[in-house]
């Protein structure tokens, strides 16, 4: 019987050290006690590739990125654009804030957290509809839903779903009217070139600086909170005590508060 022969573990080879011919060890030497250059720039010096200006300037530079982006815990990336004046500090902060945020919520649903967590959820659909019970089924354009109480299971499609919160919150959530919007008696819009699409640069703004925002439904609710998330399908509007999920298809209009 053959066996196989064991694949050889590769060997990382070790770089040979090559010692630095002595004048420019000498000149390093000098450089690091003389200027109080750090070896690589001292290097650099010594081998005429950068002057003794350029590598106190650069060498000062890239001490002043490394304790902004300890200081504030920011990439250096981002230190670095701090530090050359291209951004402010509270600039490069919001960046990160939303990075982060985007990273975290870019897949957050209130169909998938009820699928998830087999939490118990009120939909408030078209037709003023108010469902509560929670998703069986999460599939990409419907869900099967079961009702509280009941056994059977029914087929909705999501852009039939206006607003939604757990039912934890069920109480708390200020909902208003808007007549004139109501009045409109306009449904949901399957085109996605027809909908009344609100920008990403606009809840980034909404995002960072946290204000009221005033978001109106195609058929007239209104509710009014703070954006917490946002991603290509919901925003997270927090509330005094309620957070809610806003379905950003079924959206009419939208005004920032101040």
């Amino acid at each position: 019987r053959r066996h196989s022969p064991s694949p050889k573990k590769s060997k990382k080879r070790k770089k040979k050290f090559i010692p630095l011919p002595p004048e420019i060890q000498q000149r390093v030497n000098e450089l690091m006690k003389k200027n109080g250059l750090v070896f690589p720039f001292a290097l650099a010096v010594a081998r005429g590739k950068m002057t003794l200006p350029q590598a106190l300037s650069e060498m000062l530079r890239k001490q002043k990125v490394d304790e902004v982006a300890r200081k504030h815990r920011l990439p250096r990336a981002l230190a670095g654009q701090v530090v050359a004046k291209k951004m402010t500090l509270e600039e490069a902060k919001g960046i990160l804030k939303l990075n982060k945020m985007q990273q975290k919520f870019r897949k957050k649903s209130c169909f998938q957290d009820s699928f998830q967590r087999k939490e118990v959820f009120v939909l408030h659909c078209h037709t003023h509809l108010e469902r509560i019970g929670i998703v069986v089924k999460n599939d990409p354009y419907d869900i099967d839903w079961q009702e509280e109480g009941k056994k059977e299971l029914l087929r909705i499609p999501k852009l039939e779903v206006k607003f939604s919160y757990p039912k934890r919150f069920f109480g708390q959530v200020k909902i208003d009217t808007n007549e004139e919007v109501k009045g409109k008696k306009l449904g949901p819009i399957k085109r996605v070139v027809e909908r009344f699409r609100i920008k990403d640069s606009l809840l980034k703004q909404y995002f960072l600086k946290g204000v009221p925002v005033q978001f109106t439904t195609l058929e007239g609710d209104v509710l009014t909170g703070k954006v917490q998330w946002f991603n290509l399908y919901e925003i997270g509007l927090k509330q005094e005590k309620a957070e809610l999920y806003l379905l950003r298809h079924a959206l009419y209009s939208w005004e920032e508060l101040g």
